[in-house]
C-alpha cells in the first residue's frame, strides 16, 4: 500500500515537471507578429513607439538573440527597459534587468550578448 502512494506521488511529479517543461521551452519571449513595439527606459521614463519597418527590424534583432531560459521570476523590481510587444488589444512584456538576463511571461532568461546594447543602439537609429 505504501509503495503504490510512493509510486504514485513520484508519477505525478514526473507529469508536472514534463508540463513545466514543455510549457518553458515552448514559449517565445519576444512576439513575432506584433503590430507595434513599445520601448520605455526604466531609469528616465523615456517612451519609444515603433512601428512598420523600423518594427521588423527591431524583431530580426531580438529574435536573433540567443536567450535560454534560467528560472522563474516571482517578482520584478527594477529594470533598464521594458520591451512591451502591442498585438491588437494584447500585449506582452519583456522586463530587460541586465545586460545578460531578463524576464518575461513569469520566467528568467539569459542571453549570450548584451540586450541592453541592442535596445540602446535600437533607441539611438530611432
Amino acid at each position: 500500500m505504501k509503495n503504490n502512494k510512493i509510486i504514485l506521488i513520484i508519477l505525478i511529479l514526473a507529469i508536472c515537471l514534463f508540463g513545466i517543461g514543455m510549457f518553458t521551452l515552448n514559449r517565445q519571449p519576444f512576439n513575432r507578429k506584433a503590430d507595434r513595439i513599445e520601448i520605455k527606459n526604466g531609469t528616465t521614463g523615456e517612451h519609444v513607439t515603433f512601428e512598420g519597418d523600423i518594427k521588423n527590424e527591431i524583431l530580426e534583432k531580438l529574435l536573433n538573440v540567443n536567450s535560454s531560459v534560467s528560472g522563474v521570476a516571482l517578482w520584478t523590481s527594477g529594470y533598464q527597459y521594458k520591451v512591451i510587444f502591442v498585438t491588437g488589444n494584447e500585449s506582452k512584456e519583456v522586463t530587460i534587468q541586465s545586460s545578460v538576463g531578463f524576464t518575461s511571461n513569469g520566467l528568467k532568461y539569459k542571453v549570450d550578448g548584451d540586450i541592453i546594447k541592442i535596445i540602446e543602439d535600437i533607441i539611438e537609429n530611432k
